[in-house]
């Protein structure tokens, strides 16, 4: 059974440079699909993401589709 846990990370100011802004429709749902998330919940939100080991090895969002420096990041941790 996978288990999804939110939890707050900081702002989007915190984020590291080297993390890949996700704001497109299509990459969203890719995203969502690809790790268990239902779409339709998170359809107007955006990702940071780190990849840097070729899979998702961070994955943090905003409730925004637009990342204002200010605005509030959880990150998304995934049990399997």
């Amino acid at each position: 059974m996978t288990t999804i846990k939110e939890s707050f990370y900081g702002y989007v100011r915190d984020i590291p440079d080297d993390y890949n802004l996700i704001d497109t429709s299509q990459d969203i749902e890719s995203l969502c699909d690809h790790i268990g998330l239902s779409y339709e919940e998170y359809e107007g939100v955006c990702f940071f993401v780190d990849i840097s080991s070729g899979d998702y090895d961070d994955i943090l969002y905003c409730n925004n589709n637009i990342p204002h420096m200010n605005e509030t990041v959880y990150r998304i941790s995934i049990e399997y």
